[in-house]
C-alpha cells in the first residue's frame, strides 16, 4: 500500500483527509447517537444526526476540492554548509494556516520548520522527491498534500577547523600533475597551460596561434611571473580522519577566499586554481569538498 502511495506521488500531487483522535472519537458520538435514534426510534436524533452528518461530509468534499486546487508555484533550497541550517523557500497559490512541511528523499523524510529551516547532519549531495504539506482543521480531521518535487543541492563540509593544515608555497609557473586543472584565470576548458592575457606581459608571450582561432589574448604559462601561491592536496594526508581532514580544509579555503588570497586546492584528482574571488567556480569546488 505505501509503495502504491509513493507511486502516486512521484506522478501527481495527492490529497488525503482522515480523523484525528479527537475526529475519531467524534465520528464515534455521532455513530452511538445514530444507533440511539433508531433504537428509540426517536425522530428528532435522527433528524439532529443527519444534519451533522451531511454538514461533516459537506465540508469534507469542500476541503479536498480546495486542497486539490492548490498548487505550488515555486519551492528553491540553496547549497549550505553543514554546520548551518537549509531554508526551504516555498510558494503555495493559496496560505495554509498551521502547516507542517516535510521534505522527502529517496531513504528519508526530514522536518521543515515553520520559517523554513531543516538540518541534515551529512555532507553530500542531495535530491529531494516530494514534499508534505499537512494541517489540522477544528482538531478533528487532519489533511495531507504531497506535491512532486525534485531538487538538487549540495550540503557542503562544516567550517570547523579541528586540525591544523600544512599550505605548501608553489611558483604559479610550477607544472602540477593533475587530472583537471581548474582555474579562475583559464579560459579554455581546463587548460593549465594558457592563461587569460591580464595585460603587462610582452607582446611576444602571447600565443598567437590561440588568437586566431578564438580570437582571445592568452599566454603560456611558463611566461607568467614567478609569483607564489598557497597550495594543499587533499589525499596528502591519511594520519587524520576524513571528516577532520575535509572540514578543516574547508574553513582554511573560506578564509582564503573571503580575504581574496591566492590559493590552488587538490581534490579528487582536480585542482582548483583562485587567482581572484570567483563564486561559481568556489561553489564547484565546495561541490567536490561535498561528495569527496
Amino acid at each position: 500500500m505505501m509503495n502504491f502511495i509513493k507511486r502516486q506521488m512521484r506522478k501527481r500531487s495527492q490529497v488525503y483527509i482522515l480523523p484525528t483522535r479527537m475526529g475519531g472519537y467524534f465520528l464515534g458520538l455521532i455513530s452511538v447517537l445514530f444507533m440511539l435514534s433508531l433504537f428509540y426510534s426517536s425522530n428528532l436524533l435522527l433528524l439532529f444526526n443527519l444534519v451533522i452528518f451531511s454538514l461533516l461530509l459537506m465540508w469534507l468534499v469542500e476541503s479536498h476540492f480546495q486542497l486539490k486546487k492548490n498548487k505550488m508555484i515555486s519551492a528553491q533550497v540553496n547549497s549550505f554548509f553543514q554546520d548551518e541550517k537549509g531554508f526551504l523557500s516555498l510558494e503555495l497559490s493559496a496560505v495554509l494556516s498551521e502547516k507542517n512541511i516535510s521534505l522527502f528523499f529517496d531513504d528519508r523524510e526530514i522536518l521543515v520548520s515553520r520559517d523554513g529551516f531543516f538540518e541534515i547532519s551529512r555532507r553530500g549531495s542531495y535530491g529531494t522527491t516530494h514534499i508534505k504539506i499537512s494541517s489540522v482543521y477544528f482538531g478533528l480531521f487532519q489533511t495531507w498534500i504531497y506535491y512532486p518535487l525534485h531538487l538538487s543541492f549540495y550540503v557542503y563540509p562544516s567550517r570547523e577547523r579541528s586540525v591544523r593544515l600544512e599550505w605548501s608555497e608553489l611558483a604559479l609557473d610550477q607544472q602540477i600533475e593533475s587530472e583537471t586543472m581548474i582555474s579562475s584565470r583559464s579560459k579554455f576548458g581546463d587548460s593549465f597551460d594558457t592563461l587569460e592575457h591580464w595585460g603587462g606581459e610582452p607582446l611576444q608571450r602571447i600565443k598567437w596561434s590561440v588568437f586566431a582561432k578564438s580570437e582571445e589574448l592568452v599566454v603560456g604559462k611558463s611566461f607568467l611571473e614567478d609569483e607564489r601561491i598557497l597550495a594543499f592536496d587533499l589525499s596528502s594526508r591519511s594520519d587524520v580522519a576524513k571528516e577532520q581532514l575535509v572540514s578543516s580544509l574547508t574553513a582554511d579555503i573560506w578564509s582564503f577566499y573571503q580575504a581574496n588570497h591566492p590559493f590552488l586546492v587538490r581534490v579528487n584528482g582536480k585542482i582548483f586554481e583562485f587567482k581572484q574571488q570567483d563564486s561559481v567556480l568556489f561553489e564547484r569546488c565546495l561541490e567536490e569538498l561535498s561528495v569527496c
